[in-house]
């Protein structure tokens, strides 16, 4: 049965919040418990006025339980590998030692198969337990695979897609799709690839990695979004350990499967859609997003447009049901929650918009924003692509949540200062590309069911941490960063060990407060050979002993860095 959920008597956008939202489930004892996924609704307006046609913007909030499932279900990895001509010599080696890593990880009870697409498809390993055979023909062929051809992308990604819909059994899957290039053999468009991934990936998640400079990173974003994974840019071997880490300790903590979200609005009341790059559709149950596997720790915000009808005045106006659906692990049957979504109507309605509806508004029109511009620096116009993001970093210090540095707005407002201070510099388009696809892997859109990548492991559930330290090659190193201002005063002092950024954003491990800076300068990671430090396309480089990085660089006790006006020196700790 719906939970009616009353409408609240406090006044317009008290500390109360009007947010509707179910907080318990019914167990067998008649106790009530926490449920792992919680859903929320924040209407626009606290009430109504009558005798009005009003559009009711809403903000849905999913927020996934932060524990996993004590004990995870077997999974299964499905990897689809470019070995085209184009991989040749270092991108194939990192790509096949990439996959070698994952196996690594993967228990007995788990479940691998393995396609490679150059002029055309083939499978390596079907989809069966990875058992000791399995691991032995994996191996075989990971020392067999050679990088020649073209990239028949569609016709791997499909046999990928088939083949694991065809094994039995209800797990938790992942697609991993891994490629430098962009696909030049039989269909090879977006549009194309992405229907292919929305028809046939039968559950699964479909996540995409993109190695070095040279891919299409908006095709693989495109992919990631429709199998409900995420876009990875891995930029050099050192890294590929922690994206791959991540990737699997989301699959290992999945709360729940299939989950859908479902809006079906009473008489009077229209559901127009949810706002974003979402697989929706309409149907008997109203508009249905899909929201694929939620992960431990995920919070989901969707903004829906709704229009309300008020001609009959009433004391309360129902206005629709709201539906969440999923699967727990190893469940006959979906858990399912409802609210049902009630506002007041009188004539005292104020009209005056709720600020989280505000805020995600204002979030969305960077983030068109932000797309248009790299729209128009990818035509070579950079100046008219700065142009086109003065009016909305104004308009985003008109935020209150401009002031809370580790805010959403904050961050969007740091990233349109960094890309209009690069295009003013009217960048080489070769490095410029490199930037944007920084940028696209660590960007999370506005109304996005899936995930982005971190490029750290800041904000990630505490499967995805253990899993980056079993990922670890360098033996558990720790290190010690000393922070200076140009006069030699010591500022702070920050220990490590693991990987963090440098940079202006308040969100840094290492948070340097400099114009000179940028929102995200600097990573340090481990490597086999210890800590290194990347560039991640800052406008100001990195400088080691008075020398300016151009890769990846491997510190050493004693190094002296340079970034902008602070002087960073790194000592090794045993």
């Amino acid at each position: 049965m719906p939970n009616p959920i009353p409408p609240p008597s406090s006044p317009p956008h008290s500390t109360a919040e009007h947010a509707q939202t179910l907080d318990k489930i019914p167990t067998p004892s008649g106790l009530a418990a926490v449920p792992p996924v919680r859903l929320e609704a924040i209407p626009a307006y606290e009430a109504l006025a009558p005798h009005k046609h009003t559009a009711l913007p809403l903000l849905l909030r999913i927020r996934v339980s932060e524990h996993a499932p004590q004990k995870r279900s077997p999974a299964l990895v499905a990897i689809c590998i470019d070995n085209s001509g184009s991989m040749n010599g270092d991108p194939i080696k990192l790509v096949l030692q990439s996959i070698s890593l994952v196996s690594d990880h993967l228990r007995e009870d788990d479940h691998a198969c393995l396609i490679s697409f150059s002029n055309s498809a083939h499978v390596w390993l079907e989809p069966q337990t990875f058992h000791s055979q399995a691991r032995s023909r994996l191996s075989i062929a990971l020392q067999t695979i050679r990088a020649d051809g073209s990239t028949a992308m569609y016709e791997g990604l499909e046999k990928t897609l088939q083949l694991q819909a065809a094994l039995s059994g209800d797990m938790p899957r992942r697609v991993l799709l891994l490629t430098d290039g962009q696909p030049n053999v039989g269909p090879s468009s977006s549009q194309a690839l992405t229907r292919l991934v929305r028809d046939q990936r039968k559950n699964a998640v479909v996540s995409t990695f993109g190695f070095g400079s040279h891919h299409q990173e908006q095709i693989l974003q495109d992919i990631a979004q429709a199998g409900g994974g995420g876009y990875t840019y891995i930029e050099s071997a050192d890294s590929a350990p922690a994206a791959f880490a991540l990737e699997l300790g989301a699959l290992f903590s999945v709360v729940a499967r299939q989950a859908r979200l479902f809006l079906k609005p009473h008489d009077g009341c229209t559901v127009l859609r949810v706002r974003g790059d979402n697989d929706q559709r309409f149907g008997s149950k109203g508009l249905e997003v899909s929201l694929s596997d939620l992960v431990a720790g995920r919070t989901i915000e969707l903004l829906a447009d709704l229009e309300v009808d008020t001609k009959d005045p009433q004391e309360s106006r129902p206005l629709a049901t709201l539906r969440i659906e999923y699967w727990l692990p190893e469940a006959k049957e979906p858990t399912v929650h409802e609210i049902e979504l009630t506002l007041p109507v009188h004539a005292q309605a104020t009209g005056t918009m709720h600020p989280e509806i505000s805020r995600q508004l204002l979030l969305l029109e960077a983030a068109q924003g932000w797309k248009d511009a790299q729209a128009i620096a990818a035509r070579g116009d950079f100046l008219a692509a700065a142009a086109s993001l003065t009016p909305l970093i104004e308009r985003l210090k008109t935020s209150p949540d401009w002031a809370d540095e580790k805010s959403d707005i904050r961050n969007w407002y740091e990233q349109l200062v960094d890309e209009k201070q690069i295009y003013e510099q009217r960048p080489e388009q070769g490095w410029y590309q490199e930037f944007r696809k920084q940028a696209a892997a660590e960007m999370q859109m506005p109304s996005q069911t899936t995930y982005t990548a971190n490029v750290t492991s800041a904000g990630t559930n505490i499967a995805q941490k253990s899993m980056m330290k079993a990922f670890r090659l360098d033996g558990g190193a720790k290190g010690r960063m000393e922070i200076y201002d140009t006069h030699r005063n010591l500022l702070n002092v920050h220990t490590f060990d693991e990987d963090l950024t440098i940079g202006r954003a308040a969100n840094n491990a290492i948070h340097l407060p400099s114009a000179m800076i940028s929102k995200r300068h600097a990573k340090i990671a481990p490597s086999r050979n210890g800590f290194m430090i990347v560039d991640l396309k800052s406008s100001g480089g990195i400088f080691i002993n008075g020398k300016q990085i151009t890769a990846p660089t491997t510190l050493q006790d004693g190094d002296e860095i340079i970034i902008g006006e602070f002087i960073l020196i790194y000592r090794a700790e045993t």
